[in-house]
């Protein structure tokens, strides 16, 4: 459940971007369901937030094969007073924003296996990215995923 006068939004960023600024982040733009979608309930708001979280996923991948790196979506709750814009069809982006990292829920992250066996062709590693799964982290294990993926 979102705190009062905050929306669940979901923040792109790298793993090379997240090491780098973890656990102050800032200028972070956050996609969430817009104000349509927020207002849905059950399967139908789940729905609307995995798109949201799958837009966010989107606007990562050409930086994700440039580092040649994982994929990171924070699910954070973010004030819902932040300049908004709608991005597609039900989603909306909130901010740039600092995140609060105690508002930060769960971190969704590629899986290392799949960034191990990128093909070298940057559509390929692309298309590899978009056919992944992102695999899901409570927040408490942010620390210890920054420093299993760096080893990497």
């Amino acid at each position: 459940m979102n705190a009062a006068g905050s929306v669940r939004a979901y923040v792109p960023l790298t793993h090379r971007s997240l090491a780098a600024a973890w656990p102050h982040v800032s200028g972070a733009l956050g996609f969430a369901p817009d104000e349509r979608a927020r207002r849905l309930r059950g399967e139908e708001l789940e729905e609307a937030e995995w798109i949201a979280m799958a837009a966010a996923a989107e606007v990562v991948v050409d930086a994700a094969v440039g580092e040649r790196c994982a994929r990171v979506v924070l699910a954070c709750d973010l004030p819902a007073d932040l300049r908004s814009r709608p991005v597609s069809a039900g989603v909306t982006a909130l901010g740039p924003s600092a995140l609060d990292p105690a508002r930060v829920v769960s971190a969704h992250i590629d899986d290392p296996a799949v960034v191990a066996a990128l093909p070298e062709d940057p559509a390929a590693a692309a298309a590899a990215l978009r056919d992944s799964a992102l695999l899901w982290y409570d927040v408490s294990e942010i620390d210890e995923l920054i420093e299993a993926l760096g080893q990497e």
